[in-house]
């Protein structure tokens, strides 16, 4: 299966791609910091929003080391 922006991940499977621990993604997620779709007790994250987040945390690094 290929993987778009679109491929939906679940809270473990986006953790791992994060290398963060389940508990400080829903952190994100409660802080507003990353978008989830929730159906009921269902809750993914897209795939092109776990890379927005890195871009961003990447970007942000950066810019605090100049």
């Amino acid at each position: 299966m290929t993987e778009t922006d679109d491929t939906m991940l679940t809270i473990d499977e986006a953790a791992t791609r994060l290398g963060m621990h389940r508990a400080t993604v829903f952190r994100r997620i409660n802080e507003g910091k990353l978008a989830v779709a929730r159906d009921g007790r269902w809750v993914r994250i897209r795939l092109g929003e776990i890379r927005r987040y890195v871009a961003a945390q990447t970007k942000a690094s950066h810019s605090m080391a100049s």
